[in-house]
């Protein structure tokens, strides 16, 4: 039965692909010591379990996934990117260049040191830093041409070695960041749920009044010419024609002054 099961997942590498982000995902939610893997490192290691049984997925699925992943990462993070990059932009530039740079210098020469087979290198850097892009890059040169191919190995070769680096070397990088999230605040004696407390308290007090609980402006238009117009065109032909007599607040209406 299950040598039957086995060729029918063979055959169905879609349903492959399911079965291990749903395994991922629960693997992913087993804590230990209050610590848990998260979702990313629950399916790599279904992935790595999969794979080494011989289970292969479509090559499409790859870049598919990728370009899923930078698109979430950005619609994330676009919303308050100019924001960030103006007021705090030369610190976190200066913070990912030494985070890069470190990152690199480290993996070339422990790679030359330790004479690592091709490939394995680009792999250990991306895992060691939890950096799926470098995965990704060092791929996409391989397959792309751009990054020459030692003699005596082929890009297929190569390939591997930069997957089973970045395997091996991102449960490692991911329990050792998970470590220092939970550890160094109790090094440095910060209790972190009153510093968020904090931060957030200033947050408010920066962007003014809360507004998010209205429900309701009432408005009071002085000429009958603006009657059918939208609010947004009235304050943009004449805007001290129209002004704010109320807000509905919780079901409440607050009279304007």
């Amino acid at each position: 039965m299950l040598s039957t099961f086995y060729s029918y997942l063979l055959q169905h590498p879609v349903l492959v692909f399911f079965l291990v982000l749903s395994l991922g995902y629960l693997i992913g939610n087993i804590r230990v010591l209050g610590i848990s893997l998260g979702p990313v490192g629950g399916v790599l290691i279904a992935g790595l379990v999969f794979g080494h049984y011989g289970f292969t997925m479509y090559s499409g699925a790859q870049t598919f996934g990728f370009v899923l992943f930078i698109f979430c990462v950005g619609y994330q993070a676009g919303p308050n990117f100019i924001d960030v990059l103006l007021s705090d932009g030369l610190k976190y530039l200066a913070l990912a260049l030494v985070v890069a740079a470190t990152g690199f210098g480290l993996s070339v020469g422990f790679s030359n040191l330790l004479d690592l087979a091709p490939g394995l290198s680009a792999g250990l850097m991306g895992g060691a830093m939890t950096t799926t892009p470098t995965l990704a890059a060092a791929q996409e040169a391989i397959l792309s041409g751009l990054a020459k191919v030692p003699d005596g190995y082929t890009s297929e070769q190569v390939l591997t070695n930069i997957g089973a680096g970045y395997a091996l070397t991102y449960l490692f990088g991911l329990v050792g960041l998970i470590l220092i999230i939970r550890l160094m605040p109790r090094v440095l004696g910060l209790d972190l749920p009153t510093e968020a407390a904090k931060l957030a308290g200033d947050d408010e007090m920066d962007s003014g009044p809360d507004l998010s609980e209205i429900s309701r402006r009432i408005y009071r238009i002085t000429r009958e010419k603006y009657l059918n117009r939208t609010i947004h065109d009235i304050m943009m032909a004449a805007p001290k024609e129209i002004s704010i007599v109320a807000i509905r607040r919780k079901g409440n209406v607050i009279p304007i002054d």
